[in-house]
């Protein structure tokens, strides 16, 4: 664990129950075990989202077809009915079309080479 052994774990202990004291360190580890929970639970969603981004999405079933005799609209001519388009965009993806958005307007982003405005040559330190 982070190339500490089991004596610099433990002196690490006895120095924080001596700087914390007996009171507050129980509570001090158990935030500590929270946020240790936490990051782990981000760490694994991250994990699935890019297992996830390879698959192919599977085909939503097509909706059921109503028997005739129970739809009293199918005598009347039919309409078209425009249907919503689907957004398949992940959270993911739209919160990285947002920063380069915003990147872009802070003039951060330059244009790709196959446009007509040359790149902005990036500032450098020093």
């Amino acid at each position: 664990m982070f190339g500490i052994g089991i004596e610099e774990l433990v002196l690490i202990l006895v120095i924080a129950l001596f700087v914390l004291g007996p009171e507050r360190l129980p509570s001090l580890a158990r935030d500590v075990g929270k946020a240790m929970r936490e990051l782990r639970r981000t760490s694994d969603e991250l994990t699935e989202e890019f297992l996830r981004a390879d698959q192919p999405r599977p085909e939503p079933p097509p909706p059921p077809a109503l028997p005739a005799a129970a739809a009293p609209e199918a005598e009347a001519p039919a309409t078209a009915v425009a249907e919503a388009p689907v957004d398949d965009t992940t959270e993911f993806d739209r919160k990285a079309q947002e920063d380069a958005d915003r990147a872009r307007e802070r003039g951060e982003l330059t244009q790709p080479a196959g446009s007509a405005e040359a790149p902005k040559e990036p500032e450098r330190w020093g």
